[in-house]
């Protein structure tokens, strides 16, 4: 089995976004632009709710959680989410 594409919908700040692979990929961009929420919405997947995922590891003690990620938490004070 190849994994050919990634979709990823209503995930974080992501709407709907689909990710063609081929070979290997490499994610590149600047900070905040959801590299990070691609690997988690990955991990996700492929552990379910086996309580074994980390979300943002790379951050150690982080905040993300599964509601966060799917509701879009913004963090702001006037909006808490997106959906």
């Amino acid at each position: 089995m190849t994994l050919t594409k990634i979709k990823i919908i209503n995930w974080m700040f992501i709407d709907e976004e689909t990710i063609h692979v081929k070979d290997n990929a490499v994610l590149i961009g600047q900070n905040g632009s959801g590299k990070t929420s691609i690997i988690d919405a990955i991990q996700y997947v492929l552990t379910g709710s086996k309580g074994q995922v980390k979300f943002n590891s790379a951050q150690g003690e982080s905040k993300r959680t599964l509601l966060s990620y799917v509701r879009g938490n913004v963090g702001s004070r006037e909006i808490e989410y997106l959906r």
